[in-house]
């Protein structure tokens, strides 16, 4: 078993060369990697979060399970070489993943072949006085059989020593990239991608060139991220492991917000496909907005503080400027990408830019920094 903490990005067309050249260092490497991702017809490990494969690693292939880990980064994970491309269930005895596999021996439930990636990856490693980060840049695509989506992803995963290794080198690299950092693994998008397959299919849709928008137009993976119902936690004084953990909740949240509104993926398909992110515009505000009421009640202000003050400004002027159409919202009225108000347009607009900016990416890795490893980068 191994604990995996890595930071994954999304990295933009006009950054692609220069992460190409960065990671041409000594000990670099280029492998082809082709992995096949199982589940049950009912997604019982992706409801569990956990996610199992097979992967042809130059000749060998290895079979790996992750599972969640403590905290936004993290994932236990374990890996076992196989002989060929067959899964063997049998070496997860004694882990924390023996129950689930003997709930679905017990109700007769199979793994299936559900989506897989293909993906070239460049290797290459940096050492710095806090550990040892690798770094894997993955360019392919994930599949479900006449579906895929783009992969233009840098991984910095900590092979050795503290956390805080891998958010300075994301910081370093921030001055010379545009990244947007990106929450979802490979299995979750694979996990919405074959789901989706599973859903055209029931209504008796075959995907192609032409019908491709419209396909898309409910994609699981694109909806709007949002805080599930748990009352009103900044009513309530608890201690700062909580309140970091609550911490990386909010800013998951408005990175998954972002990114969506970014189109890191959409900007990458052949088929231009247009998203209405009326309603991702309001979730990343109204978590912004809660991540500052949980600060507020805290005696970690003053650091926390430290890390939003540089945003505020341009956070409170776009809450104003979403404040009507939040409102009109809130009333039952259809959200359109057709903003009526000269000010609801404006703030679509900007919201759209501040998605992929240098200030808003800066800002969640000082933010995730603070939470994890109590570091201003």
């Amino acid at each position: 078993m191994s604990i995996e903490q890595e930071l994954k990005l999304h990295i933009l067309a006009s950054s692609r060369s220069t992460v190409e050249q960065l990671l041409r260092t000594p000990d670099a490497e280029t492998i082809h990697l082709h992995a096949i991702y199982f589940d049950t017809d009912d997604r019982a490990l992706a409801r569990a979060g956990i996610a199992l494969r097979l992967r042809k690693e130059a000749d060998t292939w290895v079979q790996t399970i992750k599972l969640p880990g403590t905290d936004a980064l993290s994932k236990i994970e374990y890996n076992h070489v196989r002989p060929d491309a067959t899964l063997d269930l049998s070496v997860y005895q004694g882990t924390p993943a023996e129950e689930t596999f003997n709930q679905l021996k017990h109700v007769g439930t199979e793994l299936t072949a559900r989506f897989e990636t293909d993906v070239q990856r460049h290797l290459s490693c940096q050492r710095s006085q806090h550990g040892l980060v690798e770094l894997a840049y993955d360019v392919g695509v994930i599949r479900a059989a006449s579906l895929e989506l783009p992969v233009y992803e840098l991984e910095l995963e900590l092979k050795t020593g503290q956390s805080r290794a891998i958010f300075e080198l994301a910081a370093s690299w921030q001055h010379e990239l545009q990244f947007i950092l990106d929450f979802r693994s490979k299995a979750e998008r694979g996990d919405s991608l074959a789901a989706q397959v599973v859903a055209l299919k029931a209504r008796g849709l075959t995907p192609n060139h032409h019908e491709l928008r419209q396909s898309f137009q409910d994609f699981k993976l694109w909806q709007p991220a949002v805080a599930p119902q748990q009352g009103n936690r900044t009513d309530v004084v608890v201690s700062s492991a909580q309140l970091k953990k609550d911490t990386q909740l909010y800013l998951e949240l408005i990175a998954r917000n972002a990114a969506v509104i970014a189109a890191i993926d959409r900007n990458d398909m052949a088929t231009r496909i247009d998203l209405d992110c009326a309603a991702h515009l309001v979730a990343l505000c109204q978590a912004i907005e809660q991540l500052q009421r949980l600060w507020s009640h805290f005696m970690e202000l003053n650091s926390a503080t430290d890390v939003t003050s540089s945003s505020d400004a341009r956070f409170h002027q776009l809450h104003q400027q979403l404040s009507a159409y939040q409102q009109r919202l809130a009333q039952g009225s259809p959200a359109t990408t057709e903003l009526s108000h000269p000010s609801e347009q404006q703030a679509q607009s900007e919201a759209f830019a501040l998605a992929a900016s240098h200030e808003l990416q800066q800002w969640l890795l000082k933010a995730l920094a603070w939470s994890m490893v109590e570091l201003t980068v």
